[in-house]
């Protein structure tokens, strides 16, 4: 091919080359044509020449697959032939097919015989030339033996006269650029519009993919956005169930308590009833008193009958048992014996009120201001805004770090359920109304309780926030700074629809644990533009801070 394109260049000829057909595509070709209406089901076409040795697998007339068959014998026989068809046919991974056509130098009748013994379920013929007209008279050349042999002769002359019309597919095995070169119009107007239409649809592509990519991206933050959620949902989740469970050992441990404590020790309460009724009648006393298993026995004198009726309504299940009459001195007393029964102390109320106690404040004047704000700190339903007090006209500047623990905050402020949030689930609303019940009732343990399993079961619902910061509120009032800190955590985020609210109690939890971050948190709260009653309660506060007007 370089030999015959230098001799062109050298001597300014312009040549044209092609090639020849492949003899597969002749083959395959002139196979179909000829059995157009035969070909149902899978066929292979098996040549056998004395070089070129090829099987063609078809199905319902489709060319399907080509097979080499590795004859190396020069004459091989029937055997080898047919031992070599199904190593070709069991290598290529493939079914036998339900018919076989032979053409070419070693097909014979024989050998079709004998693949039909090897292959039981098999139709095996010699190739049948059906579109042939042979107008001689000679039997040799009417044996499809005899043509076989000249099969691929037969196909090429058969394409070279009707390639059009019976649609031999177009064979041209040339270089691109040879047949590029051969064309004397090398760009012309269909050139230009598929050029065109090229260039339109790559920008269109081009646009879908950077779309495309534009929307990954966002699904991508998106993504990351609810993993870091999620994160905190599980942080949070995990800080509530380490609180109940904490919570749920404290009411086991006090059950315990109160198991073990109870019918003991009933004696301090016992005494205090004597004291206190022996007091309100005095000219009284006591000469015996022992416990006789469940039961309490009492012998005293007293200067007046009276006084034996009186002690014995003081107490459950009391007895009169004996009343005599005696004088000293000229002076009238009567001896008395009492039975009544033991009393039975309630050591759990009597433990919760001392805890109660505990955790007020530590002047009676601190306790009774305490007590009077906790009878109701929580809205039930949408509270009703108060007119606001007038703002101070001037704050004094916060420079020293100091440990105070303020008022309540202004109830108009605080945040409250809509009739919207209420309305949404029936058993979730029950729920949160036992949890403001339990904080209006000021029970310590049942609001946590109510509270964090509220949290842990509904985190996703609107009044968990609500929840959330009138939790850490209770437990600030309480004096719980650090699990009022950790409480409110999740309502500190910027998303959070009370983030300005929270942190305003976030400051006054640091302020009441001396921390210096709740100058911070004040400066940071009065560079916002905030709502009017939110800035006179900062300011009241911050009024309150340089006074040290704590509680």
């Amino acid at each position: 091919m370089e030999l015959l394109k230098n001799h062109a260049r050298n001597n300014r000829q312009k040549h044209y080359y092609k090639l020849a057909d492949a003899n597969d595509i002749v083959l395959t070709d002139y196979f179909r044509n000829t059995y157009q209406t035969e070909l149902e089901g899978r066929t292979m076409l098996v040549y056998l020449g004395q070089e070129y040795r090829k099987a063609f697998l078809f199905e319902d007339g489709v060319w399907r697959e080509t097979l080499a068959l590795q004859i190396t014998q020069s004459v091989p026989d029937e055997e080898t032939i047919t031992s070599k068809l199904a190593l070709a046919i069991d290598s290529a991974g493939i079914s036998e097919p339900e018919r076989v056509i032979l053409c070419g130098d070693l097909a014979s009748h024989e050998l079709g015989e004998f693949m039909m013994s090897q292959f039981a379920s098999v139709k095996v013929e010699l190739f049948s030339f059906h579109n042939l007209v042979i107008s001689t008279a000679s039997d040799e050349l009417h044996d499809n033996r005899s043509l076989s042999k000249y099969t691929i002769p037969i196909a090429l002359a058969y394409k070279a006269l009707y390639y059009e019309e019976l649609g031999f597919t177009h064979s041209n095995f040339l270089p691109s650029k040879i047949i590029e070169g051969q064309k004397e119009f090398k760009v012309a107007w269909h050139g230009l519009l598929i050029l065109l239409l090229i260039f339109a649809s790559v920008f269109i592509a081009t646009n879908q993919f950077l779309k495309s990519n534009q929307v990954l991206n966002i699904e991508r933050q998106q993504k990351l956005d609810l993993n870091l959620s999620l994160r905190q949902k599980q942080a949070e989740a995990d800080r509530i169930s380490k609180i109940m469970s904490d919570m749920e050992k404290q009411d086991q441990n006090l059950d315990a308590i109160g198991v073990i404590l109870e019918g003991k020790n009933y004696w301090t309460q016992l005494l205090n009833r004597i004291n206190a009724n022996f007091r309100a009648n005095p000219s009284s006393w006591i000469t015996n008193l022992k416990l006789d298993k469940s039961k309490i026995f009492v012998n005293g004198v007293t200067s007046k009958r009276a006084n034996v009726i009186a002690f014995a309504n003081e107490f459950e299940g009391s007895q009169i048992r004996k009343v005599s009459h005696a004088k000293i001195r000229e002076h009238d007393i009567w001896v008395f014996e009492l039975l009544f029964d033991a009393p039975k102390v309630n050591w759990m109320e009597d433990i919760e009120q001392q805890m109660r106690a505990m955790l007020a404040t530590h002047t009676p004047e601190q306790t009774a201001s305490v007590s009077d704000k906790r009878v109701s700190v929580v809205p039930s339903e949408t509270p009703k805004r108060a007119t606001p007090a007038p703002t101070p006209t001037q704050t004094t500047p916060v420079v020293k770090i100091q440990k105070l623990h303020l008022g309540t905050i202004d109830y108009a402020i605080s945040p409250g359920a809509t009739d919207e949030m209420l309305a949404m689930d029936a058993a979730i609303t029950a729920q949160y109304q036992s949890f403001v019940n339990a904080v209006n009732l000021g029970n310590m343990w049942e609001y946590r309780k109510q509270g964090f399993r509220f949290l842990s079961q509904h985190a996703a619902h609107p009044l968990s926030p609500i929840v959330r910061w009138w939790l850490a509120y209770r437990l600030y009032l309480d004096k719980e700074f650090p699990q009022a800190d950790q409480a409110l955590a999740d309502n500190l985020l910027a998303s959070s629809e009370f983030h300005t609210l929270s942190l305003l109690l976030q400051a006054r939890i640091h302020l009441a644990m001396g921390d210096r971050k709740y100058l911070d948190l004040y400066e940071s709260l009065n560079r916002q533009k905030l709502p009017p009653k939110l800035e006179q309660q900062i300011a009241k506060d911050l009024e309150a801070i340089a006074k040290g007007a704590g509680r």
